[in-house]
């Protein structure tokens, strides 16, 4: 279902955020 993928992808994007915050 692509409702699973979309939260993985939206925990994902939170994991990541601060991540792009620490390169920027």
């Amino acid at each position: 279902a692509w409702e699973s993928y979309l939260v993985g992808f939206t925990k994902l994007s939170f994991v990541l955020r601060p991540w792009l915050f620490y390169c920027i």
